[in-house]
């Protein structure tokens, strides 16, 4: 059980919060079972209300406030005590965002028109936008214009989304705050905007906020539910499929996949069910469902807030060593499965004309990107970051991954992995065997000289959505010779839901 404090807020501003009242929650159960005792506690009405969770200032007081998925627990949100202090949640009422005129909404993923029909009504076509900024809410207006204020706000927390394959979503109002239920159907002008909008709806709506693995952080409950050993299903049986033979194939990674049998597999993916791998003939689909899912992390694999860092000195193993070890745990166990992945493809360059070159050319962009993209940025940097991927590929062995077991010995993929799903017959042979995936032992090298080059600054992660909590791991040891002057970090893994404490450089 955690102690949690919840406050109701009467509008937008963290200040306007009342009294306090503190809660026994069971952490692993989602927020909505919690509606009955906060009612009484609240002496609610028959309002809807949306749950929060406070942003704390520099002060260590509440500054601002998030948004929460009510069909989450607190556990796969990470919300924890800070020491002996509860954490602190709020209950807002939806119709605090009806003063959300269309210019004020930031970050707007997409907006376009749906017909909406409620319940047995008639029709209407609307405005929907979705936002980066508050991604549980929907907002609909009754024409663009700018200066317009909210016809409706839903709460997609609250429903269940079922895409019933004729360009209509189908929303279904579950155990909210309003103890009522109530359909809503959205009526797309092409299969195309249909399918966009219910990807995007199914990461918050039931049952895909529980399933959805694309788009969303590795420690999101989708992905941690189908993970293995921290390798989520989808990167896992990608591999294992092209580990049977596929790795040989001529410009395996380098030419595209069917556009459209990719996004289907996605779909299948997203929706928590068993996909059949094996049903696949082109094995560039594979590959690109893949990359697919890598590019379309929130924060790419090696964190974009690192990304500045990472390409200073893309060629010196001694500092990307460093800043792997900044990485969350989850993104350092997929980062060495995949590298001894990518070591095993290199073993076909022959047949498959993929070099340790060609290889990191096409996967930077799935591996490594700023977090504020554009053509000019990523055109200057591409060769920096395509170094950066190639130094890791052939030099994996001596990354240390700092708090991460030992990697299993096998001759492929992880001895626990389920086993390898044939690549279809038109593949090659199945690649041979692979050496150890141990990384060898590194000596101690000499302290480094004070007059190396050090850090401009110490890499800032970015606090995401859902920062999982994680144990912390021993410090690295020395890095090889002759390594610039690199700030130790103290815990050897960043937390993803913060910056790593380390000491300031010298």
């Amino acid at each position: 059980m955690l102690s949690v404090n919840f406050s109701l807020l009467e509008n937008l501003s963290i200040d306007s919060a009342g009294p306090a009242h503190t809660l026994a929650v069971q952490s692993s159960e989602p927020l909505k079972s919690l509606v009955a005792n906060l009612t009484a506690s609240f002496k609610l009405k028959r309002d809807e209300y949306v749950f929060r969770r406070a942003v704390l200032g520099a002060d260590g007081k509440p500054a601002s406030h998030t948004f929460l998925n009510a069909q989450l627990s607190l556990d796969d949100q990470g919300i924890t005590a800070n020491g002996n202090k509860p954490p602190s949640l709020f209950l807002l009422p939806l119709s605090a965002f009806d003063t959300r005129c269309q210019a004020n909404l930031k970050k707007v993923v997409k907006e376009s028109f749906l017909s909406k029909r409620k319940n047995k009504g008639s029709g209407k076509k609307r405005l929907f936008v979705l936002t980066e900024e508050e991604p549980t809410l929907l907002f609909y207006y009754e024409k663009k214009q700018p200066t317009q204020h909210p016809t409706g706000v839903m709460a997609l927390d609250w429903m269940s989304m079922q895409y019933t394959g004729d360009d209509k979503l189908r929303l279904d109002k579950q155990d909210s705050f309003q103890h009522k239920t109530d359909e809503y159907v959205l009526q797309a002008e092409s299969t195309r905007e249909a399918r966009e909008w219910a990807r995007l709806i199914r990461k918050q709506a039931l049952p895909g906020a529980l399933t959805v693995v694309f788009g969303v952080p590795l420690t999101s409950p989708g992905a941690k539910r189908s993970s293995v050993e921290q390798i989520p299903d989808v990167i896992r049986r990608t591999v294992d499929y092209l580990d049977g033979g596929a790795i040989a194939v001529e410009g395996i990674f380098r030419v595209p996949g069917g556009a459209a049998e990719v996004d289907e597999l996605k779909d299948e993916f997203d929706q928590g069910g068993l996909v059949d791998l094996t049903r696949i003939m082109n094995p560039h689909s594979i590959a690109g469902l893949l990359k697919l899912y890598l590019r379309e992390l929130p924060s790419s694999l090696l964190e974009s807030d690192l990304y500045e860092e990472f390409i200073k000195f893309p060629k010196d193993i001694g500092r990307l060593d460093l800043l792997v070890s900044y990485l969350p745990r989850a993104n350092q166990a997929v980062l060495r499965f995949l590298l001894a992945f990518f070591e095993r493809v290199l073993q076909h360059t022959k047949t498959s004309q993929m070099d340790n070159h060609a290889l990191a050319t096409v996967l930077w962009p799935s591996l490594l990107r700023p977090r504020v993209e554009s053509e000019m940025s990523l055109a200057a940097n591409n060769s920096l970051v395509a170094n950066v991927v190639m130094t890791m590929i052939e030099h994996r062995r001596q990354f240390r991954f700092q708090g991460l077991a030992a990697a299993p010995s096998s001759s492929t993929a992880d001895a626990s992995a389920p086993a390898a799903q044939p690549a279809p017959s038109m593949a090659p042979p199945a690649a041979p065997a692979a050496a150890s995936s141990v990384p060898p032992p590194r000596p101690a090298a000499p302290p480094p000289s004070s007059t190396a080059p050090t850090l401009s600054t110490p890499p800032v992660i970015a606090t995401p959505s859902v920062p999982p909590p994680r144990p912390s791991a021993p410090p690295p040891t020395s890095a090889p010779a002759p390594p610039p002057t690199l700030p130790t970090p103290s815990s050897g893994v960043a937390l993803p839901g913060s910056a790593p404490t380390r000491p300031a450089a010298p």
